[in-house]
This record gives structure tokens, C-alpha cells and sequence, in this order.
């Protein structure tokens, strides 16, 4: 009986290892594959996907280039009771969208809308103007080096807010600081949240990690220049504002792009774009302190990367905008391990754009945006599953 409970365990594991392979029996069995079925292809206009966010009822707000549009939990279907202003959604200075809780949606940018309403807008969720929401005392009108307006927000869950972009403080003295801001629940600007950002930063924030202690990273284009003269390319502030700082990392300037950060469950952060460091140009993982955690090995990739979404085994899928115009869509979506070893039987061959945008619908789905064609047809949001 157990040399037979033996034959039927090996014939049992066999056949659980071959399923991992191709169809030719030899190329290992992709991690994900394409949903075209609930994949989302625009009938007109410009195709690009920029932001994707997943609404408590699972329907699916996408923000395209000049377009703003609320599908199904069928990722094809067009919601059509969500009617944003036009003005707002044909936009190209609206630069990203968050979800409250409740459903209404904050969108930011650097528009100037008819009415007056300046860099940040709530809409109710139906799309029309929330007209209790009011225009934060911040003042847009300073020139720098990006112009000015929002182009981060975190929502925090007593209903506040950090705001950051291009701006100073309308109210409060200008060695108050300028780019980053708390507003209370009214919209008022917090006073008791002080910007550690100074005056000459030329550069701007478009990235605000949250840290499960209530801290913050802040990063984007170029470096971050504080008031006392310091300049790092990722900046950690208390939950008041103040630089922390036994947080240090980078300085290399302008020439370093910050595309999108990831807190691990460690306390470890993962940083993603175009990064400048001779072994870790596009993503590099760097501990608590600020130092780069030398056993992470993701070192083989060179495009700026422009999302990171860490999947529920742990694996991370990397979306780039390349530098140039690449022959393979490897260079577009890749899928790496937890200690940056790139799995390189990962191949889609849809992915032959930038990647934008990933988002999790479940552990096994993941809507990915950008603007990717097959069979001569452009979708901007595909699905792809897990197998």
C-alpha cells in the first residue's frame, strides 16, 4: 500500500510540475495572462490610460489623456451615470484623481477652470461639481521651473488631506515654506503642518508615500531642496512636517525621476523611475534608514520605470516608459521576485507601450493602463489574470 501511495504521489506531482509548463512542453507557464473580455478599448480619441482607481462597489474610474470615464466591474462597459464636467475631463492639465471613501473623487492638476476653481476640484459621484468643497488659501501664481498647481495628494483618514506640487501658502509668512501642504476637512490650510521644502527648490513633488507609522516620503522630479540648504532626491517628514533627518537617500540632482514608491510590509521601500545609480537605474529597494539594501538584484533594467504594484505572493510586476522606441515588449512590463531576480519567461504581447498605471482588483487580476494594441486594435486598459 505505500509503495503504491508513492507511485500515485510522484504521478500526482508530475502532472503538477508539467502544468507549469507551455504548450510545447519545455517553455515554463506564463504567471498572467490577457482578458480581453474585460479588457477596455476607447472608440475614439486619444487612447492612453494615465490613472486607474477601483471604487468600493468595484466599478473602475479611468483617467485618460483629455478624457475621464467610470467603467463596470466588467472593465468594458461605460458607466454612464458618471458625467464629469467637460471642461474638467478634456483637460490635459488634470494630472490625477483620488478616491474618498464616501465616493466622491478628488482631482487635481494645474487647470483653471470657468468658474474660477483653481488646481483641485471634488466631484460628487456622479461627476457633477461638489460645491461644498472649497479652494484651499494656497497661492498657484509664483513661477518655477514646472509651473505651478498639485500634482500629489494623500488622503489621510480623519478626513485631512497633504497636498503637494507647486505652491506657496497665501496666508502664512513665506518662511512658512512653499510645495507641500495639510488642509483640515473644511479645506483650510492646517497651521499646525509647517512645509520643510524651501525657496529656490526648482524642481517639484509628485510622489507622497504614506508610512504605516504616519510619516511621509516625499520625492518626484529632480531633488527636494529644505530650507536649511540640504537637497535629497527622497525627503521623510514627521506627521507634522518636520524633516526626519536620519532619513537620507540620494543626491544626484535634477537628474533623478521618481515614478512611484511601495511601502513593504519589513518597513523596506521600493523606489521606482529613472533613479541615476550606476547599478539600480530604474528601481532599487532601500531600508528604513535610507540605504540601499544591497541583497535586492534588480539591477538589469534601464527604462524609466512609472508603476509598481508588489502582487499578494509577493512577486513585483514593474510598468516602464521607455526611452526609446524598444523592439520587444519586455522592456514595457516585467515581473521580478521579492529579492529583484527578474523572471525572464515573462512575456505578454500586448504590453508594447508604456506601462502607466497598475492597479489590483483581487489577488488575481490586475488592470494595467497605458495605450497597447493587438490585432490592430488599441486598448487602454487590459486585464490580465492570474493562472
Amino acid at each position: 500500500m505505500r509503495l503504491f501511495a508513492a507511485i500515485i504521489g510522484l504521478l500526482i506531482f508530475s502532472g503538477c510540475k508539467k502544468e507549469n509548463k507551455g504548450s510545447d512542453g519545455n517553455s515554463p507557464k506564463q504567471a498572467y495572462s490577457i482578458d480581453l473580455t474585460g479588457s477596455y478599448s476607447p472608440t475614439s480619441g486619444n487612447n492612453t490610460a494615465m490613472v486607474i482607481r477601483v471604487q468600493n462597489d468595484g466599478k473602475i474610474l479611468v483617467l485618460g489623456y483629455q478624457w475621464f470615464i467610470r467603467l463596470e466591474q466588467d472593465g468594458v462597459t461605460i458607466d454612464n451615470t458618471f458625467n464629469p464636467v467637460s471642461e474638467l475631463a478634456s483637460s490635459a492639465k488634470v494630472k490625477s484623481f483620488e478616491l474618498q471613501n464616501d465616493g466622491k473623487i478628488i482631482v487635481f492638476g494645474s487647470f483653471v477652470l470657468s468658474n474660477g476653481r483653481t488646481a483641485i476640484i471634488r466631484l460628487n459621484s456622479d461627476g457633477s461639481i461638489d460645491n461644498s468643497f472649497n479652494i484651499p488659501a494656497l497661492n498657484f501664481n509664483y513661477s518655477t521651473a514646472m509651473g505651478t498647481g498639485i500634482r500629489a495628494i494623500k488622503l489621510l483618514g480623519n478626513g485631512k488631506m497633504i497636498v503637494a506640487g507647486q505652491f506657496e501658502y497665501g496666508s502664512l509668512p513665506t518662511t512658512y515654506g512653499i510645495d507641500i501642504a495639510r488642509l483640515n476637512t473644511d479645506q483650510s490650510v492646517d497651521n499646525s503642518f509647517s512645509s520643510p521644502i524651501g525657496y529656490g527648490d526648482t524642481y517639484g513633488i509628485t510622489n507622497i508615500l504614506l508610512l504605516e507609522n504616519g510619516n511621509f516620503l516625499l520625492a518626484g522630479y529632480g531633488a527636494i531642496q529644505l530650507k536649511d540648504g540640504l537637497n535629497y532626491n527622497v525627503v521623510r517628514i514627521n506627521a507634522d512636517g518636520v524633516y526626519d533627518p536620519s532619513f537620507i537617500w540620494g543626491g544626484n540632482g535634477g537628474s533623478v525621476i521618481v515614478g512611484d514608491m511601495k511601502e513593504l510590509p519589513d518597513g523596506k521601500i521600493l523606489i521606482g523611475g529613472s533613479l541615476n545609480i550606476t547599478f539600480a537605474n530604474s528601481l532599487t529597494r532601500i531600508n528604513p534608514n535610507g540605504d540601499i539594501d544591497n541583497s535586492f538584484n534588480a539591477y538589469g533594467f534601464n527604462e524609466t520605470l512609472e508603476s509598481l504594484l508588489v502582487s499578494s505572493d509577493n512577486n513585483i510586476l514593474l510598468g516602464f516608459n521607455p526611452n526609446a522606441n524598444l523592439p520587444t515588449e519586455s522592456q514595457y512590463l516585467n515581473l521580478i521576485s521579492s529579492t529583484g531576480i527578474q523572471d525572464t519567461t515573462f512575456h505578454l504581447d500586448l504590453i508594447n507601450a508604456s506601462v502607466w498605471c497598475l492597479v489590483n482588483i483581487d489577488d488575481s487580476t490586475i488592470l494595467a493602463g497605458g495605450n497597447f494594441t493587438l490585432n490592430n486594435k488599441n486598448y487602454a486598459v487590459i486585464r490580465l489574470k492570474k493562472r
